[in-house]
């Protein structure tokens, strides 16, 4: 950081895209928001690196609509900037509110993102308060299991679990702590829905 209160950094790599600049130029805060100025200069000096991700929103009301928005992780802290014409910007504020998109390290963040980008079919697993219940033996499948899906049946308050086997698919219902085989209550015959993206959802109505 320089006398002026600039934090300069080089740009080694554009994961997507062209880099709008060779280097960056991040001016902070001072006055009556200096203190965010302070919390986001500990955390810059000590960097080795970060990312910036850069969009053109429009301003709330109208108005520009052409005004670009940086979103910048570093040691695992989220920056929100303003500006980038030639590579300058200022530093809004530090965003507590974008741990909600990613909570860890700039490092795996890094890595995440170029997963992304290599795969079209990117699966990246998301925290929640969800818990494992116990173990249910709920009987035996004939022949090879090929697949396994639930379902998001309407109606229903849990999911429901689609077994694919060559022998023969399976339909259960999650009743009573149990899974209640509704294959013939429901009169399944084969697979009625279809895979959008990598969540199964029923394409019709199954009716008893």
């Amino acid at each position: 950081m320089d006398k002026d209160g600039k934090v300069k950094a080089t740009v080694k790599k554009a994961l997507k895209g062209k880099s709008p600049a060779e280097s960056l130029v991040i001016e902070l805060p001072g006055g009556d928001f200096a203190a965010q100025g302070k919390a986001a200069k500990d955390v810059l000096d000590s960097a080795k690196e970060g990312l910036l991700f850069i969009g053109r929103y429009e301003a709330a009301g109208g108005g520009d609509t052409d005004k670009a928005k940086g979103m910048l992780h570093v040691r695992g802290t989220w920056m929100l900037l303003s500006g980038g014409d030639k590579g300058a910007w200022d530093l809004d504020k530090i965003d507590n509110d974008l741990n909600q998109t990613w909570a860890g390290s700039t490092d795996m963040l890094r890595r995440a993102i170029e997963y992304i980008i290599s795969d079209s079919e990117a699966d990246i697993p998301v925290a929640s308060e969800d818990k494992w219940g116990k173990a249910v033996n709920f009987g035996k499948i004939a022949g090879k299991v090929t697949a396994m899906h639930p379902l998001d049946m309407a109606g229903q308050v849990a999911p429901w679990l689609y077994v694919a086997s060559d022998g023969g698919d399976k339909l259960f219902a999650f009743k009573d702590g149990n899974l209640a085989d509704m294959t013939g209550p429901r009169k399944l015959a084969a697979s009625p829905w279809h895979r959008f993206g990598r969540t199964s959802r029923p394409a019709g109505s199954l009716t008893s």
